[in-house]
């Protein structure tokens, strides 16, 4: 696996979110190169998007090399601008969606099944038993990982 996508999957498996498959930043580096990827987050608010970039701020303390740029959509318009980048091929590398998004997202084939890597993932055991089970389609596919769940208020 090239170094992008596997900063990658470090990065989405601590926010259990989703690849894409259409990122800007992808292709192979040589050691040491900086690599900077972009995120989008679906469901903002100012509390969750500090948090959010808290985790981003100890990946790339963790990963000196790879600088993530947050991208943070007003949640009311966050799902048509996210198919609005990945229509585009916008350069969006790592992705938050939602159960009612990856569906049409992986059938567009816009985010990356990360079956294989998570298979051997070490913090795989610490999802519960619907988590996993959730995390696969019909096809035995997993295109994401669920966290939890998350209500508008």
């Amino acid at each position: 696996m090239n170094k992008p996508l596997k900063a990658a999957m470090v990065l989405s498996t601590a926010l259990t979110i989703a690849l894409t498959g259409c990122g800007g930043s992808g292709g192979e580096t040589k050691n040491g190169d900086q690599v900077t990827l972009q995120m989008v987050e679906s469901l903002t608010n100012p509390d969750r998007t500090q948090l959010i970039k808290g985790l981003i701020a100890d990946f790339e303390k963790e990963n000196s090399n790879i600088k993530v740029k947050l991208v943070s959509p007003p949640t009311d318009q966050a799902d048509q601008k996210i198919q609005q980048m990945l229509q585009a091929g916008s350069g969006v590398d790592v992705l938050e969606v939602r159960d009612l998004t990856v569906g049409p997202f992986s059938k567009n084939g816009w985010i990356y099944d990360m079956g294989a890597e998570t298979k051997d993932w070490s913090g795989l055991s610490s999802l519960t038993e619907q988590a996993k089970k959730v995390a696969l389609n019909d096809e035995g596919k997993s295109y994401f990982l669920p966290y939890g769940f998350y209500g508008l208020s």
